[in-house]
C-alpha cells in the first residue's frame, strides 16, 4: 500500500471522488519520527502507517487538501497542522475546517515545522488582484525534496507541470506563468532537487533543470 519514493519517504494514492485526478499522500520518517503530508484516506491506510511506526502529526499544505485528515487524526490521535492561509479563489480555510469538522488543528507559519522548512507561495492570476488564485505552503525536506500541494506536480512522462496544468486540458496561461514564477522564487536559495507532489507524479532528481528548461508562454 505504501510505495517507496526515497529513503524514508513513502507514498500512497487514490482517485479523487469528485475530480479526474489522483490524490497522493506521503509518509516521511526522520530519527524515528513520522509525519503524514496531505494524506488521502484509503481503506486500511492507518494500519499500513502504524506498521511504519507511530506518527507525530499530519501536515497539510493547503485547506484544499483536508482529504483524510479528520479521520486519520481521530484514529491515530495526532494533531493536524494547517497552513497560515488567506481566503483564495479556490478555498476559504476557516469555512473548510468547520465543514470538514477538523477541530484538532494547529496553524503553522513560514519557518520550521518539525524538521521541515515551510515557505508560503501565493499565486495571483494577474498583478493587482486582491484575492489570490492559490495560497499554500511548500515544505523543504533535508533529503533534498520540495513538497508541494497544488502549485506543481510531475507528469507521467517526467515533465514538470505548474498550476493549473495537470488539472485541466485548457490551462490558463496567466495562472501558469504566475505559478511558475512563485515556485521558482520560493525555492531560490535552497538545495532541493526533488519534487514530492500531492497530485500527479514525484520528480526525483533534476528539479532545478526542469524549472530552467520549462517553456512558459
Amino acid at each position: 500500500m505504501l510505495t517507496p519514493v526515497l529513503e524514508n519517504n513513502f507514498s500512497w494514492r487514490t482517485q479523487d471522488p469528485e475530480y479526474d485526478w489522483d490524490m497522493v499522500g506521503h509518509l516521511l520518517i526522520k530519527n524515528g519520527k513520522i509525519l503524514l503530508i496531505d494524506p488521502p484516506y484509503v481503506h486500511g491506510i492507518e494500519k499500513a502507517i502504524l506498521l511504519m511506526g507511530r506518527p507525530e502529526a499530519i501536515i497539510i499544505t493547503t485547506a484544499d487538501h483536508t482529504r483524510g485528515s479528520r479521520y486519520l487524526s481521530y484514529k491515530l490521535n495526532i494533531p493536524v497542522y494547517v497552513p497560515d492561509q488567506s481566503d483564495s479563489i479556490s478555498v476559504s480555510p476557516v469555512k473548510t475546517y468547520r465543514e470538514k469538522k477538523i477541530a484538532n488543528y494547529e496553524i503553522y507559519r513560514e519557518g520550521k515545522i518539525f524538521w521541515l522548512n515551510s515557505r508560503r507561495v501565493m499565486v495571483y492570476k494577474k498583478k493587482g488582484d486582491e484575492v489570490p488564485y492559490k495560497d499554500e505552503m511548500i515544505l523543504a525536506d533535508s533529503d533534498g525534496s520540495v513538497i508541494t500541494g497544488d502549485i506543481a506536480m510531475g507528469a507521467s512522462n517526467g515533465e514538470l507541470l505548474v498550476c493549473n496544468e495537470g488539472f485541466t486540458d485548457t490551462p490558463d496561461s496567466l495562472i501558469v506563468r504566475s505559478s511558475y514564477e512563485s515556485l521558482n522564487n520560493a525555492i531560490k536559495g535552497i538545495s532541493q532537487n526533488n519534487l514530492i507532489c500531492s497530485h500527479g507524479n514525484d520528480i526525483i532528481g533534476g528539479l532545478r533543470e526542469k524549472i530552467i528548461q520549462k517553456k512558459i508562454q
